[in-house]
């Protein structure tokens, strides 16, 4: 329900004219990816779920990554969620959020030299009280602390040298620690069965690295959405590869159109190593050298 909770929060903060990019609970991915010198490398960075997503579409994370494009970047991070009293009626939580805001202060005010006045503006739209939401309810939120340039705010993540430019000037960045109290009711309904009538394949995981080699593309490899898409996709498994092609919906497997991307999987789960292939033919895909 924190989850829940916080989304219904992310209003308060569209509303600043510097909120480029406000998103819920993030959470960590990590990634196989190849470096410059084809080795393999695990990535971890975090994202946030598309709330428009699809059970039987891909591509349903959003990276959060500092990006100089933006003028902000505010997201919140679960750090505990306790549960203080429970009887026949009701759970008692409070749970501890950390709200993490970077800016880039180039772009929203060249007279700006720090962020402490936009920390304290976002602080500022933080409503002690909330409605009601769902079962939850005597939802209240209070700020537990607040500090600028704590780079330890990102030291679970894998940034590379590059995004590492992001967090010092003109660039800024800071977080504020929220308490927020709820209680949920324990007189609810129970769920409804009613399963989603699309059909989900083997799914492997398939990711690249984009063009611009800060943004990342999640996607399955195997998964067959509900709607047409832009993209035609295939896998195959052939102990130890993992196969996973795309191609512009419509294409033949014969036409030399693929981008083919083979994974190595260990017999403990792990990845050894990821190889690409652009403009072949899927129906080639056991014969291609990569």
């Amino acid at each position: 329900m924190i989850y829940s909770i916080i989304n219904n929060l992310l209003p308060y903060f569209t509303t600043l004219n510097f909120a480029d990019r406000v998103a819920g609970i993030c959470y960590p991915v990590e990634l196989p990816i190849l470096s410059e010198n084809n080795t393999t490398i695990i990535k971890r960075f975090p994202v946030i779920e598309n709330q428009n997503k699809s059970q039987c579409d891909g591509n349903d994370y959003i990276s959060l990554i500092p990006d100089d494009s933006l003028k902000s970047l505010i997201y919140h991070e679960l750090v505990s969620d306790r549960i203080e009293e429970d009887n026949d009626s009701y759970q008692q939580h409070v749970a501890t959020v950390r709200l993490v805001a970077w800016f880039n202060l180039r772009n929203i005010n060249q007279s700006l030299t720090n962020c402490e006045q936009l920390l304290q503006l976002i602080n500022n739209k933080i409503p002690f009280s909330m409605p009601d939401y769902g079962a939850a309810y005597r939802i209240t939120v209070e700020t537990a602390d607040k500090r600028i340039r704590d780079k330890n705010i990102f030291s679970q993540w894998n940034y590379s040298e590059s995004e590492k430019q992001y967090l010092i000037f003109p660039f800024d960045f800071g977080h504020i620690n929220l308490r927020i109290s709820y209680r949920l009711n324990k007189c609810i309904n129970d769920i409804v069965i009613n399963p989603n009538g699309c059909s989900v394949l083997n799914v492997y995981p398939f990711a690249e690295i984009c063009d611009n080699g800060t943004v990342y593309e999640l996607e399955a490899g195997d998964k067959y959405t509900c709607s047409v898409t832009s993209f035609d996709k295939r896998h195959k498994w052939l102990s130890p590869y993992s196969y996973n092609g795309k191609a512009a919906a419509g294409s033949l497997e014969s036409d030399a159109v693929w981008k083919i991307v083979r994974i190595e999987i260990a017999g403990d789960g792990s990845v050894v190593e990821i190889k690409t292939l652009n403009n072949v033919k899927w129906s080639d895909v056991l014969t291609l050298i990569f």
